[in-house]
């Protein structure tokens, strides 16, 4: 495993131990692990399956894998687990109230759940050309994750493509009522983009430059665009797909740039920033362990509803 610590500014120093949350960060591998000043692992799901998402949900904590959704009591033990079989892609998940919001890719929807794991609802999201059916890689929008803002009784979907045009990389949300049952609007908003959600009435995701987009078509830089600015940047080497923030501190995780065949053997990234200034404070490689897909920090979350 490699660290960096960033030497630009010599005044920085990482916080003590004891000082931090607890992360769990999920991998391309099935493998949850934990960061309090160093990566190690901690819960290992299938192999086979990807784990994308995590949040709160009352006294659980819940994980998301692209089958599979999963509840711990706590971290001690064997979690539930509770499959879905006419969805499958599962992305990023939410909880509000008594219900969990799961995106699911693949079909350009959004899976209510119940408090007892019960299918409540699909939400329908239209895709970029709504008059023709959903159809994956060629007619959706890559949906990632859905947040929804208090303040303005709004829900959001992150659009990771706003169009057909894969090369083009163009990203933003759709905006939806309190009661997710009409569509209010789509704006464009970033470019390859994870993680749409509001902190402090700003609009934060993460962006990015994958292998699959002409660069030509939006600026050729992945990192942290908060506000429409990007306050942060990494080098070209990764691509980061989820963020945590507490009082103190922002998480960012990721994967090197390759082919999806070979994720699961990638190398993940953890960067530590400093929230009010966005100074990169450290950053952690998990070589040839598989890619990070998801992360949430405990017990405070604020990419998360609360």
């Amino acid at each position: 495993m490699k660290i960096g610590i960033d030497l630009d500014d010599t005044l920085m120093k990482y916080p003590e131990e004891g000082n931090m949350n607890d992360l769990y960060i999920l991998g391309d591998n099935g493998q949850v692990y934990t960061f309090n000043g160093s990566i190690e692992e901690h819960y290992q799901f299938s192999e086979k399956e990807t784990m994308m998402g995590a949040t709160f949900f009352k006294d659980k904590l819940m994980f998301c894998g692209k089958q599979t959704i999963y509840g711990f009591d706590s971290l001690i033990g064997t979690p539930s687990s509770f499959k879905f079989p006419i969805i499958k892609d599962f992305h990023q998940i939410q909880s509000v109230g008594e219900h969990l919001y799961i995106t699911c890719t693949k079909t350009n929807q959004i899976m209510t759940v119940s408090d007892v794991m019960i299918l409540i609802s699909l939400i329908n999201v239209a895709p970029p050309v709504p008059y023709q059916s959903v159809k994956y890689k060629q007619n959706y929008n890559h949906i990632n994750n859905v947040f929804y803002y208090e303040k303005e009784e709004k829900w959001y979907v992150n659009l990771n493509r706003l169009n057909n045009n894969q090369k083009q990389g163009k990203s933003g949300y759709a905006v939806f009522n309190k009661h997710f049952t009409q569509e209010i609007t789509r704006i464009e908003y970033g470019w390859e983009s994870h993680g749409f959600c509001f902190i402090d009435d700003k609009p934060h995701c993460l962006v990015g430059s994958s292998l699959t987009v002409d660069p030509r078509y939006h600026p050729n830089v992945g990192g942290l665009l908060v506000d429409g600015e990007l306050v942060w940047t990494h080098n070209d080497n990764w691509f980061c797909k989820d963020f945590s923030v507490t009082d103190k501190y922002i998480y960012v995780v990721g994967t090197t740039k390759t082919i999806r065949a070979n994720r699961k053997h990638a190398d993940g990234v953890l960067f530590v920033l400093d929230r009010k200034t966005y100074t990169l404070l450290e950053w952690h490689v998990s070589e040839g362990l598989g890619g990070f897909c998801g992360c949430l920090s405990c017990p405070i979350d604020y990419t998360k509803n609360k």
